[in-house]
């Protein structure tokens, strides 16, 4: 038995930007679940914060590693 949990989108048609999303949504996806995990994904890697080359250059000189 597995475990699901629903989550609902509603698009206000009154709202033009709203209207144009839902239009688009439905012309090119039938699999708007996929979709939506899909962009979920894609928004949580780019928050994820990436190390900066200079926060990796001090890592490596605090490391005690013998570098030149």
């Amino acid at each position: 038995m597995s475990y699901k949990k629903l989550k609902g989108v509603s698009f206000d048609m009154a709202d033009p930007t709203e209207r144009e999303l839902c239009e688009l949504v439905e012309r090119t996806t039938r699999d708007f679940s996929g979709f939506v995990k899909q962009l979920l994904l894609a928004w949580q890697s780019a928050q994820q914060p990436s190390q900066s080359l200079d926060n990796h250059e001090e890592s490596i000189r605090n490391s005690g590693l013998p570098f030149g």
